[in-house]
């Protein structure tokens, strides 16, 4: 359990130093790029365990 609080608190801090960077330099690319970045940072933190789990099970 202690495990996924650490990986949802490492994921919300890296998602809101992401978060200033686009609010303080708001270009569109860098934003497009910030978001995909984000988009895999969830996957890897929170997505691919709890598939790694279920296939583990199934």
């Amino acid at each position: 359990m202690l495990d996924v609080i650490l990986r949802i608190a490492a994921l919300a801090a890296f998602v809101a130093s992401l978060a200033v960077l686009v609010i303080f330099v708001p270009e569109p690319d860098l934003v497009v790029v910030l978001l995909l970045v984000a988009a895999m940072a969830i996957y890897d933190f929170l997505l691919r365990p709890i598939l790694a789990n279920r296939r583990r099970r199934g």
